[in-house]
């Protein structure tokens, strides 16, 4: 049910498998689930302007959990998804927004259901 994604002006040939396996792995180290649970997806070529009008690599991210989300743990993810984005893509930790979503469990569907009836 988490998921990451990951909107970037970076060029697609540098977003390889091993880049998509590696940032699965942050993630899920960083929001706390299984890996089993846990999904990423980046989105390359954006045409995108920010941080002082350049089209130097910028990316905006959508991290979205029922639970494992707040104040502190929204900090931690933070350092270790932008310090991802910067060794990993060239986008420094200036210039990506992350956006956190701490969704109800009636609102994220799965499996033909939600996960309200399935967490109780």
């Amino acid at each position: 049910m988490p998921m990451c994604q990951v909107f970037t002006n970076v060029s697609a040939d540098k977003v390889t498998d091993d880049v998509l396996t590696k940032l699965h792995e942050v993630f899920t180290e960083a929001i706390k689930k299984d890996k089993k649970w846990c999904v990423v997806h980046i989105v390359p070529d954006q045409k995108m302007v920010g941080h002082g009008r350049t089209t130097d690599p910028c990316a905006l991210v959508n991290i979205m959990s029922i639970g494992n989300l707040g104040a502190d743990e929204n900090i931690r993810i933070s350092g270790q998804i932008q310090g991802f984005l910067e060794e990993q893509l060239g986008v420094s930790k200036e210039r990506n927004y992350i956006r956190f979503d701490d969704a109800p469990a009636k609102e994220v569907g799965w499996n033909g259901s939600t996960f309200g009836p399935i967490l109780g």
